[in-house]
């Protein structure tokens, strides 16, 4: 049950990165403000790079348990 909850947390992350990628996409198609547009960009780079950490994290915990 734990795999699973874990394959689960990993895949929402993974969905969540996808879905915000995906709306930074439609602002450049629909020609967005420029500021708007750096704005969820700068937000969508922050998420990923929390998200690698903690994942990274998670993986080290399980390396050295």
């Amino acid at each position: 049950m734990e795999k699973i909850m874990c394959i689960i947390k990993k895949a929402s992350y993974a969905v969540n990165a996808i879905a915000m990628l995906a709306i930074i996409i439609i602002q450049i198609i629909n020609n967005a403000n420029p500021i708007s547009i750096a704005i969820l960009s700068f937000l969508y780079g922050a998420y990923v790079t929390i998200v690698f950490v903690i994942l990274y994290d998670e993986h080290l915990e399980k390396e050295y348990e």
